[in-house]
């Protein structure tokens, strides 16, 4: 042991001094176990030797991976491969441009003269159709299909079909129908149809036809429909509208024509005419603008829909709806014993007191005014002139006026009878009990009538009296009622 400090004193370079963790100096020096190792005394070299290289202890755990070193140089390339089997054939490539036409053979010999030409424009050689040889003709390579490639070889020229001339380029033809031809659903351009030579004939220009027959399962068939169609910028986009025009005929014999618009939203009914029985066709209306109003029919004669319509209540009404011009029903007579307008109330014969005839105003109905089955006329005739009148006051014809000269007398002065329509009332009434005078006067200087006499001014002071004074026109206003 005493071997063992002294190399633990030679480790320490000979500090003999030993402290703790805490940096207490140790008393002495501490105690060290060897555990596995060999001790042996070198008297030559004068040392102890320690033998700790016992087995092998286990192996640690292993580290972490180090990062990855450069790539080293490409190594020499390998030798070839065996070669791979041969691909599948590509697709075809597109057919190069046609090779330049051949030369033309020689002539065959001449065929048959046609009719009326030893040698006519068209001819039929067999089953083909062929062209004389100095039209201009394109062939097909294969020979098969012929076709013209300008018109100068046909100028001026005409082909005959049966014997019936039709035009080629400019020309016209009149009255020309070569059997039935089908026209391509679409035909861009101008269509002129030029049909001449007949005066007041009827004349078929242009048909329209459903020629499939109806049967049990489609007992109608309508005809094919005639549609215009026309384009308007609104409200900064386009709007297609169309109009149509289909007749409609029906299993009970009628037919209906039907035209209908479109004014951007699809088509709807603008108007129809239909039969009214069987084989009869009831037409002649013209008008400005007819519609339908749902269940309701209307005939208006302009914008503001003035014309003819049913009520809502199945009522017939004539109706004037101008803003600015009224409503005129007039009727003319060239004999006096010719009624000049009737207003006539069939069905029935009416009671004495029953109304034949109406006036009315307002949104709602509102009745002013009758006239009954007796020939009474009953209506109001004169308007309520105001609040009670205790001065002098103007008074106006149709009016009443009720006044009270309790205060003094009053002067009461009337519409001109000279511009007030003739036989127009102005009525008086003094209310209460006053005895003052009442002053009657016309504003246009006329004379008032009372019986026999006739004065400027009528007075008059009975308190509970009414007075109505009548429009004579330029003979002044007269007296034709006195209640005291």
């Amino acid at each position: 042991m005493a071997r063992a400090l002294k190399w633990i004193d030679g480790i320490l370079f000979g500090i003999r001094k030993i402290f703790d963790a805490a940096g207490n100096e140790l008393p002495e020096r501490p105690q060290i176990k060897i555990v596995g190792a060999e001790l042996s005394d070198d008297a030559v070299n004068r040392w102890t030797l320690i033998d700790i290289s016992g087995g092998v202890g286990s192996t640690g755990p292993t580290g972490p991976t180090g990062p990855t070193g450069p790539t080293g140089p490409t190594g020499p390339a390998g030798a070839d491969g065996a070669d791979g089997a041969d691909g599948a054939d590509g697709a075809d490539g597109a057919d190069g441009p046609q090779g330049p036409q051949g030369p033309q053979g020689p002539a065959g010999p001449a065929g048959a003269g046609g009719l009326g030409s030893a040698s006519p424009p068209l001819r039929l050689t067999g089953d083909a159709l062929d062209w004389y040889p100095t039209a201009d003709v394109a062939m097909n390579p294969d020979g098969t299909q012929r076709a013209f490639t300008g018109s100068s070889g046909l100028s001026g020229t005409t082909v005959a079909i049966d014997g019936t001339t039709v035009g080629v380029g400019t020309s016209t033809a009149t009255g020309v129908s070569i059997g039935r031809t089908t026209i391509p659903t679409t035909i861009t351009g101008i269509t002129d149809s030029i049909y001449n030579g007949f005066t007041t004939t009827k004349t078929l220009g242009r048909r329209l036809r459903q020629t499939t027959p109806s049967d049990a399962g489609n007992t109608v068939r309508f005809s094919p429909s005639d549609d215009w169609e026309a384009h308007a910028r609104v409200i900064g986009a386009d709007v297609t509208f169309g109009a149509r025009f289909t007749l409609e005929p029906t299993t009970g014999g009628n037919l209906t024509l039907r035209w209908e618009r479109n004014a951007g939203s699809g088509y709807s009914d603008a108007f129809a005419f239909t039969t009214s029985s069987a084989g009869q066709f009831t037409a002649g209306l013209t008008a400005i603008r007819f519609l339908a109003l749902g269940s309701n029919g209307a005939f208006w004669l302009d914008q503001d829909r003035s014309g003819m319509e049913l009520g809502g209540s199945g009522e017939f009404l004539i109706s004037g709806r101008s803003p600015s011009q009224p409503f005129t029903m007039r009727g003319y007579a060239t004999a006096a014993s010719t009624d000049a307008f009737r207003f006539w109330a069939i069905g029935e014969t009416k009671a004495a007191d029953e109304t034949i005839f109406a006036i009315g105003h307002g949104t709602s109905w509102t009745e002013i005014a009758k006239a009954t089955a007796d020939g009474v006329w009953d209506a109001r005739e004169l308007h309520d002139g105001g609040a009670l009148r205790t001065a002098d006051f103007d008074a106006k014809a149709n009016f009443t006026y009720i006044c009270s000269p309790s205060s003094g007398a009053i002067t009461v002065t009337l519409e001109a009878a000279a511009t007030a329509n003739k036989g127009k009332l102005i009525e008086i009434i003094n209310f209460g009990s006053s005895t003052n005078n009442i002053l009657i006067q016309d504003s246009g200087g006329g004379n008032i009538i009372a019986g026999s006499v006739v004065a400027a001014t009528y007075t008059y002071g009975v308190a509970g009296s009414v007075r109505k004074f009548k429009s004579m026109g330029g003979d002044g206003w007269k007296l034709v009622c006195s209640v005291n």
